[in-house]
């Protein structure tokens, strides 16, 4: 793992037309009590900074969303189903404006059947 110092450095030098082999020599010279990183390395690192704009290794990770399961989006969910029985998850998934898996996991907390929509 590298430091954001050393990437930073790393894009510093590669980005000022310097090779990846003179980037390499550098690297030894500059931190010679730490591994250098390989040529493919220093590549990977700067390609990384050319599409995300920055050193940060966690930038490219996706965060999950936050669940829309809460009790007021429940209450509508039962309400639109006792107010017109036959309708199918996709719909109410539109209607609600939440994902269908969402649907799936309300009409379970409130122990519906999801395939045919019906209490238990």
């Amino acid at each position: 793992m590298h430091t954001a110092e050393k990437k930073v450095q790393i894009v510093t030098w590669y980005n000022s037309e310097l090779s990846l082999n003179a980037v390499f020599d550098l690297l030894a010279n500059s931190y010679p009590e730490r591994p250098t990183p390989n040529p493919s390395s220093i590549s990977r690192i700067f390609l990384k900074f050319r599409r995300h704009g920055c050193v940060d290794t966690n930038h490219h990770k996706r965060r999950r969303t936050k669940p829309i399961r809460n009790e007021e989006i429940g209450n509508l969910l039962v309400h639109r189903i006792e107010e017109n029985n036959p309708l199918s998850t996709r719909r109410l998934a539109l209607e609600l404006s939440i994902s269908e898996t969402s649907v799936f996991r309300l009409l379970k907390d409130e122990k519906f059947y999801s395939y045919h929509i019906q209490n238990h």
